[in-house]
């Protein structure tokens, strides 16, 4: 076993080990641990209809909750299409737990949680999760948001995520397709998707999608791994946890359910999603290029905000998002660049509409907020 654990696909020794995993007795005390290193170096070696094959056996048979989810992790790498993909991308919870992973006990969820997170749900897990914020590409985004290959707890993150990254990527059509789906799993966007959908042109559409994710300040364009999600309101800017999103570029981003986690001391290597086409795979290392270059969300929300404001002073929406584009510089990380968007949006917002009650309700512009 030890042998196992510590070669590669790649080693010159891993073919003798490889004949000699798969003499061992499925009764035997180390045969689970011995199979996942051997299905893992199959793996690695690019056999992986052979791979395939023995994971579903294993997973087939009576072995520990524990362990199952190592093995969901290896099948859903062998996974031929977006279906077997999505399917072992979920998984069992062992254990749930906050943070500070004291235990799993009602009094230890954060004030948050609406309610205790169920632990029979399956969720998804950080390997997967990585696999659709860092290779997978829009048009993959839209096509899990518009079918029912995830149930339904998990849809509302992913619908608001993939239509997050739309606006960010300057995709308006798939924007404007993914509209309906934002409003089939959070109702209370309907208006803001309905001026989406009814925008005159591009910038028009746009702004409104800006308008829509300055309201709702946990949208982020990403997924989370565990239990991460809170379900969306209208100015979820109680606290400084969970408002917006920090640059996608970012070292310290792990897409944890914390989003002030730093990256594991050993990251987990990046998957080859199998099911995932070499144009596919592009287009999605393209776009989170693409992603990374938006930095900061207030830096980001309160340039397009200006901009619009510029060219509608007579928008009635803009007195608001000029209160919301302030409010970001507050309530998200944000960075020394983003203290002069705040100023700026606080100038134009009292010197323009000084009588409204967004001006009222700005008291004052913000320094910076975090320190990434």
């Amino acid at each position: 076993m030890n042998a196992l654990e510590h070669v590669s696909g790649i080693d010159g020794a891993t073919d003798e080990l490889l004949l000699a995993a798969a003499e061992v007795d499925p009764r035997h005390p180390g045969y689970l641990t011995i199979a996942y290193h051997r299905d893992r170096l199959l793996i690695e070696r690019g056999a992986m209809k052979e791979a395939s094959e023995e994971l579903t056996t294993v997973l087939g048979g009576d072995i520990p909750k524990s362990a199952i989810n190592h093995f969901r992790s290896l099948r859903m790498r062998t996974a031929l299409d977006l279906a077997g993909f999505l399917l072992y991308a979920q998984r069992i919870p062992v254990l749930i737990t906050d943070t500070a992973d004291m235990a799993q006990r009602r009094g230890s969820y954060q004030d948050y949680q609406q309610q205790p997170p169920n632990p029979k749900l399956m969720r998804l897990d950080k390997d997967s999760i990585e696999v659709l914020n860092q290779q997978a590409p829009l048009e993959l985004w839209a096509q899990i948001a518009a079918g029912d290959a995830i149930p339904a707890h998990l849809q509302q993150e992913l619908v608001l995520a993939a239509f997050a990254r739309s606006v960010l990527l300057d995709r308006d059509e798939t924007m404007i397709g993914l509209a309906p789906q934002v409003t089939r799993v959070l109702p209370e966007a309907g208006p803001f998707m309905a001026q989406v959908s009814s925008g005159t042109d591009v910038p028009a559409r746009h702004f409104s999608a800006i308008h829509f994710l300055l309201h709702f300040a946990t949208v982020r364009p990403y997924m989370t791994s565990g239990i991460a999600w809170i379900r969306p309101r209208v100015r979820a800017t109680d606290s400084y946890t969970f408002n917006w999103w920090i640059p996608l570029g970012s070292p310290e981003l792990d897409w944890s359910p914390n989003q002030w986690d730093r990256p594991q001391a050993n990251p987990l290597p990046e998957v080859a999603a199998q099911f995932l086409k070499p144009e596919d795979r592009a287009r999605g290392i393209e776009d989170r290029k693409q992603l990374a270059s938006t930095g900061y969300a207030p830096n980001y929300l309160c340039q397009h905000v200006l901009a619009w404001a510029a060219r509608h002073p007579q928008d009635p929406r803009v007195p608001e998002a000029l209160h919301y584009a302030v409010a970001t510089t507050r309530y998200a990380a944000s960075n020394d660049e983003s203290a002069e968007y705040s100023i700026r949006a606080y100038r134009l917002l009292h010197l323009r509409y000084g009588k409204s009650i967004w001006a009222k309700r700005t008291p004052t512009a913000y320094r910076k907020n975090s320190p990434w």
